[in-house]
């Protein structure tokens, strides 16, 4: 029951943190009317396309304009966290990751970048790496609900290893942190 649980617990924290973006909710409210008013045109080859293909399209567009911006100013903050939270967004972790700390080097007082790279560490069961970044979120903002519940999802999920294990010490670290 404790599994079925922090299961849930995960993809709703996951799925709260996508959605706590307020571009990202107001993009997709903007396109969804503009697709039920009958505004939205697709090019040829979207029209083509499967679904899927075509939002990779887009997808593969935001990052290019995304990476020139960077390029142009290396010190733009809010081009480096968008990169970040998009390669995040499309499941691409191991880039967010690299993404998020490039992010972190050009803003490190940001609260969400943190929360952000403890999200997508998590991805990769790097427990102790995305604990960390939580609790480092935590500490630049101890109000931020989501590195918090970050914080306690990992806390409860090494306390369910430990138990499995028959251990009561915390959660081993990953290969490359050991």
């Amino acid at each position: 029951m404790k599994k079925f649980i922090i299961t849930i617990g995960i993809n709703s924290l996951l799925f709260s943190t996508l959605l706590s973006s307020a571009a990202f909710a107001e993009s997709h409210a903007v396109k969804a009317t503009e697709h039920s008013a009958g505004s939205y045109s697709h090019t040829a080859a979207e029209k083509d396309a499967p679904f899927w293909s075509a939002s990779q399209a887009k997808a593969a567009k935001q990052e290019s304009l995304l990476i020139k911006k960077i390029e142009q100013d290396p010190e733009n903050k809010a081009a480096h966290a968008s990169l970040a939270n998009l390669y995040l967004g499309n499941n691409k972790t191991k880039k967010a990751i690299e993404a998020y700390q490039q992010a972190i080097i050009v803003d490190a007082d940001n609260a969400r970048l943190f929360a952000g790279i403890s999200v997508a560490y998590l991805h990769q069961s790097k427990y102790a790496m995305a604990k960390a970044m939580a609790e480092q979120a935590i500490k630049l903002d101890p109000e931020m609900k989501h590195a918090i519940k970050i914080k306690e999802y990992i806390t409860k999920k090494e306390e369910v290893i430990a138990q499995a294990e028959g251990k009561s010490s915390s959660m081993p670290t990953d290969p490359v942190h050991k």
